[in-house]
């Protein structure tokens, strides 16, 4: 047997897909303002309308823009070199 939905039921059912779509909206909008850098590295912002921005950004995280500002992640860590002698010092 089929029956028909009632209305309130169709009601119900509309408010929380409703919810869930504001609900999964307002979950991306950190993802895509957000962008965090690590230690040991640096970020360079490239901006779509203005170039490369003279701040360099370090440790922590940051504001963007979507689709606009797009960071550039540079690592600038300290490597050891090691030097080869053909002394016998250490």
């Amino acid at each position: 047997l089929l029956t028909m939905a009632s209305p309130v039921a169709d009601k119900i059912l509309t408010a929380i897909s409703r919810v869930g779509l504001g609900l999964g909206v307002a979950a991306m909008v950190p993802s895509l303002c957000l962008y965090d850098v690590d230690g040991g590295q640096r970020v360079v912002v490239l901006n779509m309308f203005s170039g490369v921005e003279d701040k360099v950004r370090g440790e922590g995280t940051h504001l963007k823009i979507p689709w606009v500002m797009q960071p550039k992640h540079y690592n600038v860590r300290l490597r050891p070199k090691l030097i080869q002698t053909t002394t016998g010092t250490k």
